[in-house]
């Protein structure tokens, strides 16, 4: 256990361990042949949990995929691809049709349904994301400084956002199938849940000028409870893992 444990630190040196923990997440990647190839259900939810736990751990950046800070141009260029990289992957596990990112288009291919126990390691791992970039004092809660400029948390990864939002109004899996739509909604609640328990504060922190143009609300809690309210209507969410009441 102990050289398990020493080869994983020596691992995390390299800035693309990230990077390949979430393909592996993603789709398993076999070996010996175009990478595609699904490995078993435990190999990847080891991955995913690893690759969690990796995020949880680093916050200096938006999921930053070494525990050093780049020295170099393009050290930091490397590295902001990976963030992409590792943010895509997550997004199109969450939510197959929101991702249109080049990143994975030519790694991912259509998957069947994500089975419960990598969806839920899936919404921990973004969840980590968030709470890596979410700073928010508690301090404002208590001396009325209601009209902070701090920001951080989903504001600072609002493809999240958004897809969550189009999760809950229905609008999941492309429109045209209602299984997606009720898994997309699914997603939404897990990735929801994940965030509140990791980081709560980074719900009512003050969204990016876009991000609130485009959603209609000043912080994710704006965006997201008028959409809760509603999916929780009979039939709304068709998924024995998410009801209402």
């Amino acid at each position: 256990k102990k050289q398990v444990l020493s080869q994983l630190d020596q691992c995390r040196a390299f800035p693309d361990f990230n990077n390949y923990l979430a393909f592996i997440f993603s789709r398993g990647g076999g070996g010996g042949g175009n990478g595609n190839e699904q490995q078993p259900i435990d190999l990847r939810l080891a991955a995913g949990l690893l690759l969690k736990n990796n995020l949880r751990g680093s916050r200096n950046s938006l999921a930053s995929s070494s525990s050093a800070p780049p020295s170099s141009p393009q050290q930091q260029q490397q590295q902001q691809t990976g963030n992409a990289y590792v943010r895509a992957t997550l997004l199109e596990l969450l939510f197959p049709s929101s991702s249109s990112s080049g990143l994975i288009a030519a790694s991912l291919q259509p998957q069947p349904p994500l089975p419960r126990a990598l969806r839920s390691a899936a919404a921990a791992a973004a969840a980590a994301i968030v709470n890596s970039s979410s700073s928010p004092s508690p301090d404002r809660f208590y001396n009325g400084s209601e009209g902070s400029s701090e920001s951080g948390g989903l504001g600072e990864w609002p493809e999240l956002l958004e897809a969550m939002v189009s999760a809950l109004e229905g609008r999941g899996g492309g429109g045209n199938n209602g299984n997606d739509a009720a898994a997309a909604a699914v997603a939404a609640l897990e990735a929801l849940v994940a965030i509140a328990e990791d980081s709560p504060l980074s719900l009512s922190t003050p969204l990016p000028a876009r991000a609130a143009v485009a959603l209609a609300a000043q912080t994710p809690l704006d965006a997201l409870v008028p959409r809760l309210v509603s999916l929780c209507r009979p039939g709304i969410v068709a998924d024995d893992d998410a009801r209402c009441g």
